[in-house]
C-alpha cells in the first residue's frame, strides 16, 4: 500500500475562530497538529495576511 500523497496535495484543516471578550480580537486556533508539522511552537510571532488570491497566508516572523 502506498502511503505516499499525490503531487500538488494541500493539507487543509478547518476550525472556529473565537473572539477575545476584552479586546474583542478574532482569535484563530491553529491545531496541534499542524503547529508540530510546521515546527511553531508557543511565543513565536506569526504574520497573517492575504495572498494575490485572497486566501489566508500565515508565516512566522523571522528572528534576526
Amino acid at each position: 500500500m502506498n502511503n505516499e500523497l499525490p503531487e500538488g496535495h494541500i493539507d487543509s484543516y478547518e476550525v472556529i475562530t473565537q473572539k477575545d471578550d476584552t479586546t474583542g480580537d478574532v482569535l484563530l486556533p491553529i491545531p496541534p497538529e499542524l503547529l508540530t508539522k510546521l515546527g511553531w511552537t508557543s511565543g513565536d510571532v506569526i504574520q497573517f495576511g492575504l495572498d494575490d488570491e485572497g486566501q489566508f497566508v500565515l508565516t512566522k516572523e523571522v528572528k534576526e
